[in-house]
This record gives C-alpha cells, structure tokens and sequence, in this order.
C-alpha cells in the first residue's frame, strides 16, 4: 500500500514479522552508592482524571489563566501513573533525584510518588510549583530523603517578562533545587536547574519565537552565572527539555548560549536584531558549562524522534565545578523509539512519554585539588 503525508510517498507494510521483542526499558548503567544520580523526564501530559480550577496568571500584564490542557480517563491515568513509575524505577534506575517536565500539580507528583512505592518499596517526596503555563504544565521534583536533604525549592525568574509583548518570558521559569547529597556517607551540596524552555513550533515564521527563545535562554545564563560568582566550587548542573538541539538550528542557538559557547553570526535573531539596544546575545556563562551529551555514544544523542528524525531534546548541562565529578550519562530507553498507539497499552512498559529521560551520575568520593585526585 503506498501512503502520502508531510509531502512525501510511503510505503505502508501490510504484515509485520517481529524477529525478536526487545527487552523494555533499557536501563541506564548501573551507578555505585557513592554516587548522585540526577536524572530528567517529560512525562508528557501528567494530569488527574478531574478538571482543575482555572488559575489566574498575574505577573507581567496579567489578564492569564492556566486551565488544565489535558483530563484523563480514570483508567488511562492508573496506567500513565504505572508506566512511569516502572520507567523510573527500571529504566532510570531510581534516581537519587528525578526532575520533571509536564506535570499539572504537586498532588499528581505525589501520586507518581505513591505508585514507584506501591510496585519497589522506594520512597520520594514531591516540590512542585505552579508556573505560567496557560496549559498548566509545570516542572516538579522527585527526591529521595534518604540519599539527598533539600535545602531549598524556588521558582526563578517568573516574572520576568517579554518586552516585545510583556507577556511572561518564561511560561515554565526555572526552578531550582538548592539540595545536599548525604547517600553512602557524603556530604556534597549541589545545584540544579529544572528546565523546560519554549518549543520549536513557529521557529521559521515568527520573529517573536525566535527573540523568546533567546531571550529565555539569557535569563538562564545570567542566573547560573550568579551562582557560579557567589558560589565557586558548588557544582551545578541544568537538566530538563530544552527543545533545542546541541548545536544551533539557525535561529537561535539556545544551547550554546547556555554553555557560553554561541556564535551570534550563526543565528537568524541576532541579525534580525542587531542595533537594538534591549537586545543582548553575549555569552554569559564564565567559565563555560559542558553539555554531557559529548560523553556519550554518537549513536546513543538521541531523547526525541521527530517525523522520523531522532534528535536530542533534553540536555544535561553541567559546570566546571561540577565536571570532575561526572561518572557517567545515559539515556533509559523505551520511549521515544515506539509507537503513540502503545501510550494506554497495559501490556507493555513502552511509551510512558515521547522522551527518553536521562541520567547523569556524579561520584561524591572524588575529590580534586589542583588537578590531581
């Protein structure tokens, strides 16, 4: 059967004869206890089966309401929930810290929390805090007390706003987890930075996509940047979905200016914008962050197939600081690579979300001065 879609002819196979099944999910690699493990997830939609209240939004011009985008069946929830904590649990391995993209509210992270419990016996406490999104996702934390004490949750940065319009610059601002590893006897303060940055959707056509994106990625720069001046020698590391690739699409290279490593020459809104003196495409970051991705397997930089096209979509990014004590970083598959149809399927683990999440492991027991260990 031959098929015509997105401009293009395909043939339709008729019969499928599967060879072999593969085994879901793929784990990460195992980590030693002495290590922090940091993990990252979209998890696609997380709402309850009940329609929340309508949320006024009132920072910059106000005049916003969130309202849940999504409601779920009753059932199709207990099987989002029970998919997702098998993916954490078997895929990511239970992460001393797990960072969450796409969640409605606090009481849904708690009810995630409630089900890795009910099938593994591991306990996590939930923060969450309701952001700008007029579609009411948000970005949460799972963290485990026995392994980390958190110091500290805050929403940055949510009210800033975007000059063009004064509409919110960050519809999912930043948030940030101010937190003390004590797992297997340590004793390491850290940062981490929960992202979820503006999609690509628009990305030819609209100028103020592009200057969003930019401008976005500058707020977060500038935040770590504070942070790397007052704090020198704490490592921090940025996770979430980025919708940005590793290197520059040509419109803006939101990556890169989160390393500190961009070109302005390479990107459409630093020409458009040029001469205008509210517009700043500066590096930030000094010294640079390192993107982990680069440790990894050519064939493994991938956490998103889109038509077809498998990119990464979610990054860890980490500082100089940090860096030495990056032990490995891996992507737990079992998402991206399947079919939507398989999202309500009980019978198997695969598509609790359309990304792949990720760990990054830090090992608390090297300790560096002057460079040597």
């Amino acid at each position: 059967v031959i098929g015509f879609s997105f401009g293009d002819y395909a043939l339709w196979p008729t019969t499928l004869d599967l060879q072999s099944t593969p085994p879901l999910p793929r784990s990460v690699g195992l980590s030693d206890p002495s290590m922090l493990t940091l993990a990252s997830l979209n998890a696609l939609n997380l709402f309850d089966d009940a329609l929340g209240p309508v949320r006024p939004i009132e920072v910059c011009s106000g005049g916003r309401e969130a309202l849940d985008r999504v409601v779920l069946s009753a059932s199709d929830y207990a099987t989002k929930l029970n998919k997702l904590a098998v993916y954490i649990v078997q895929g990511l391995r239970s992460p001393d810290v797990l960072a969450m993209q796409e969640v409605e509210s606090a009481a849904v992270l708690d009810d995630l929390a409630a089900e890795i419990e009910a099938i593994a016996g591991i306990q996590y406490v939930s923060f969450l805090e309701p952001a700008n999104d007029i579609g009411n996702i948000n970005n949460g934390y799972l963290v485990k007390p026995t392994r980390v004490t958190v110091d500290n949750v805050e929403l940055l940065a949510g009210d800033e706003c975007l000059g063009l319009d004064n509409s919110p610059l960050h519809d999912r601002p930043p948030l940030l987890l101010r937190a003390t590893f004590i797992g297997n006897g340590a004793n390491l303060p850290f940062a981490l930075f929960n992202n979820h940055m503006r999609s690509l959707g628009g990305i030819e056509s609209s100028a103020r996509t592009r200057l969003k994106r930019q401008q976005q990625a500058q707020s977060i720069a500038r935040l770590v940047q504070d942070l790397q001046t007052a704090e020198p020698g704490l490592p921090i590391v940025l996770v979430g979905d980025y919708n940005a690739f590793q290197f520059s699409d040509g419109f803006v290279d939101v990556i890169g200016q989160l390393l500190g490593t961009a070109d302005p020459s390479e990107n459409l809104v630093s020409l458009e914008n040029a001469g205008s003196p509210d517009f700043d495409d500066r590096n930030i970051p000094d010294p640079v962050l390192e993107n982990a991705l680069d440790r990894i397997a050519v064939s493994e930089r991938y956490s998103f197939i889109f038509r077809a096209v498998s990119q990464v979509l979610d990054h860890a990014l980490i500082s100089q600081a940090a860096a030495p004590l990056v032990a490995g970083f891996g992507y737990a598959r079992a998402n991206a690579d399947y079919w939507t149809g398989f999202e309500n399927d009980v019978d198997t683990v695969a598509r609790s979300s359309d990304h792949d999440g990720y760990v990054l492991m830090l090992d608390a027991d090297r300790i560096f001065a002057d460079g040597f260990e």
